[in-house]
């Protein structure tokens, strides 16, 4: 373990992959996890697991617990499914639900206590762009970085994101 890592959920392509690419070239060490294996040379490792089902995201977290002390985590993973609001399925939401939203859920819930008690720490989720662009899904997306002072009080910032996901993260 002690090994510090930073996170990134679906980095295997598009955005998931440009942000490891990113924290890669400021020396971040990152474990990418999604259903599919990156198509060229990934900055990294690379775990395969399908984070929309329960138990298998829960024993992968687990065991990356174990291994690594993670710093950082970019919750990114996502399915899109354009439809009118009418035409949506319980089946389809549910679907989309168990990855965009309880998936990183559970991966925050895995890892915020241990972040919480380091230095330096953030935890982002990136909404689904192409949902929020078809006005489907609420802009949730959220970043809070928390660095303890000297006299172990915790000391929270607001960075901001925008709908297409570009972000700043200079201070990473």
């Amino acid at each position: 373990m002690n090994q510090g890592v930073t996170v990134v959920t679906g980095a295997s392509r598009g955005i998931g992959r440009a942000i490891a690419d990113l924290l890669a070239s400021k020396g971040h060490r990152i474990v990418n996890l999604s259903r599919s294996a990156p198509a060229k040379p990934f900055p990294g490792e690379s775990v395969a697991v399908d984070l929309a089902d329960t138990s298998a995201c829960a024993a992968c977290l687990s065991e990356l617990k174990q291994k690594y002390e993670v710093e950082h985590l970019v919750n990114n993973a996502a399915v899109i499914e354009v439809s009118e609001i009418e035409k949506i399925s319980i089946e389809q939401f549910e679907r989309l639900s168990a990855l965009n939203l309880r998936a990183a859920l559970q991966c925050v819930m895995a890892f915020a206590p241990a972040m919480s008690a380091l230095t330096a720490s953030a935890a982002v989720c990136t909404p689904p762009v192409a949902a929020m662009e078809h006005g489907m899904w609420p802009n949730i997306a959220a970043i809070q970085r928390r660095r303890k002072s000297s006299s172990s009080e915790v000391e929270s910032d607001k960075v901001e994101t925008t709908a297409s996901a570009s972000m700043s993260m200079s201070g990473w």
